[in-house]
C-alpha cells in the first residue's frame, strides 16, 4: 500500500480496519398501514353499496315510462245543434249534482215553439167562443178568409149543427197543436245539460256565448273529486308489466314538493287507450307496447294536481329476498340518489 503524505498525517492507520458505527434502527410506524387498511375497507364498503343499489334497481324496482295524476273523466257533448248560451264556469270550479251546466239554444226550434204556442192560443180562444155560443142555445158566427190572401174576410153564420161540427174540428186541431207545443218544449229543454255528479270542471267552452256548436261536439270535461277518485296512472312496458301484481307497493314523488308517498296498485289494463281518465295525454296512450297501471294513494291527493306528471317506482317485495332486503337496498339507493 502506497501511503501519501496526507495519510501519514491522519490520526489513524490507513491499514487498520475501522470500527463500524453502531446505529439503533427504529421499527416502522404501524399507523400508516392501519389507515391504508381502513381506507381499503371503506372503498370496498362504498363499492358494495353501489353494487347493492344497482342490484336493487335491477331486481326490485320498475320505473314506468310516464306517469301522471288522473281522475275519472265525464265528457259533456252538445245534445243538439245550436248556439251555446253564456255561462259562468271556469276550469277548476266545483259544481253540484243536477246543477245547470250549459245550454244549447236551437233557433229553429225556438221559432217553431213560438209559432206553435200562438196557434194553440188561437185554437183555444176559438174553442172557448164556439162553446159559449153553443151553451147560449143559438148559432154562431165565424170570420173566414178566402183562398186568396188579398180577398176581404167574410163573416159566416153557423147553425147549431154546424157549430158542433166546427167545435169538433177545432178540438182536433187544438189537440195536435198542444202535442206539437209539448214536443217542441221537450226539444228546447233537451238543450239544457245538467251536472251528472258533484264534480270539478276540468275544461269547458268559453262562457261568452254565441258560439255555434254541432250535435255531439265536446263542450266540457268534468272530473270526479272524491278522495278515492284522484289516483295516479303509469305507463309500463308490456315486457315489465307482468312483474306487477295488484296491491303491490309503489312510491310516488310529488311534483310540487318532491315528497315521496306510498301507493298501491289497484288495477292493470293492457289496452290503455280505452281508459277515460282526465289529466293523462292522449298521445301517451297511443303506444300499443305499453299498458296502464292505476295506483291508489294511501294519503288522498288534492284534485288540483290532476294533470301533473309524477315519478313512480314499483317495489317488487315478493322475489329474491322479500321486503326486508328491498328496504335495506332502498335505503342505500336513497342515500346515493339524495346524498
Amino acid at each position: 500500500t502506497h501511503i501519501t503524505f496526507e495519510q501519514l498525517s491522519a490520526q489513524e492507520d490507513a491499514q487498520t480496519v475501522r470500527e463500524r458505527a453502531k446505529r439503533t434502527i427504529t421499527p416502522p410506524n404501524p399507523a400508516p398501514s392501519l389507515l391504508r387498511f381502513g381506507g381499503t375497507l371503506a372503498a370496498i364498503a362504498v363499492l358494495l353499496v353501489v353494487i347493492g343499489a344497482a342490484l336493487y334497481e335491477r331486481l326490485f324496482v320498475i320505473e314506468p315510462e310516464f306517469a301522471a295524476v288522473t281522475a275519472p273523466e265525464i265528457r259533456i257533448y252538445a245534445p243538439t245543434d245550436g248556439e251555446l248560451a253564456p255561462h259562468e264556469f271556469d276550469p277548476g270550479d266545483e259544481i253540484t249534482r243536477d246543477q245547470v251546466l250549459v245550454q244549447v239554444k236551437d233557433p229553429e226550434a225556438e221559432a217553431q215553439l213560438a209559432l206553435a204556442r200562438a196557434t194553440l192560443a188561437y185554437n183555444e180562444g176559438m174553442l172557448a167562443n164556439l162553446r159559449a155560443s153553443l151553451e147560449r142555445g143559438g148559432g154562431g158566427s165565424m170570420v173566414s178568409t178566402g183562398a186568396d190572401d188579398s180577398s176581404a174576410p167574410t163573416i159566416t153564420e153557423l147553425t147549431p149543427l154546424e157549430l158542433r161540427a166546427r167545435i169538433k174540428e177545432f178540438e182536433t186541431t187544438y189537440g195536435f197543436a198542444k202535442a206539437k207545443v209539448r214536443a217542441l218544449e221537450a226539444r228546447s229543454v233537451a238543450g239544457t245539460v245538467y251536472a251528472p255528479c258533484d264534480c270539478i270542471v276540468h275544461s269547458i267552452r268559453s262562457g261568452d256565448g254565441g258560439y255555434w256548436v254541432e250535435k255531439s261536439a265536446l263542450i266540457a270535461q268534468l272530473i270526479r273529486s272524491g278522495p278515492e277518485d284522484v289516483t295516479v296512472e303509469a305507463l309500463v312496458h308490456l315486457g315489465q308489466i307482468s312483474n306487477i301484481e295488484p296491491n303491490e307497493r309503489a312510491e310516488v314523488v310529488m311534483p310540487t314538493t318532491g315528497e315521496t308517498r306510498a301507493a298501491r296498485v289497484t288495477s292493470i289494463q293492457l289496452e290503455s287507450q280505452n281508459i277515460e281518465r282526465a289529466g293523462f295525454p292522449e298521445w301517451a296512450r297511443q303506444d300499443m307496447s305499453h299498458g296502464s297501471v292505476i295506483l291508489a294513494m294511501e294519503d288522498p291527493l288534492p284534485p288540483g294536481l290532476v294533470g301533473h306528471p309524477v315519478e313512480v317506482r314499483f317495489i317488487d317485495t315478493d322475489s329474491l329476498g322479500g321486503e326486508a332486503i328491498a328496504r335495506v337496498f332502498g335505503l342505500f339507493d336513497g342515500i346515493i340518489r339524495d346524498p
